[in-house]
């Protein structure tokens, strides 16, 4: 299950290069990948609560650390 956090995490990490990128093609593209990304961690559940489902506190901190990152940077 960590290989699917590890997909939203990239998918995250290509919207901060596109962001930092001189393109500004990249910065409008950007957009749809963040989107893409924040479906994709909504989907797996990282937004809901997940400690009292009885897995490990470091999945917990994990799934909880990308959703966070998430809608930080789309906040900003």
């Amino acid at each position: 299950m960590m290989y699917l956090y590890s997909y939203v995490h990239s998918l995250h990490l290509m919207v901060s290069y596109l962001f930092c990128s001189v393109n500004r093609e990249g910065a409008r593209s950007a957009w749809t990948i963040l989107g893409l990304a924040s479906r994709a961690a909504q989907s797996l559940g990282l937004h809901k609560n997940c400690a009292v489902w009885q897995i490990s506190p470091e999945e917990v901190e994990e799934r909880s650390r990308v959703w966070w990152e998430l809608l930080t940077y789309d906040l900003l």
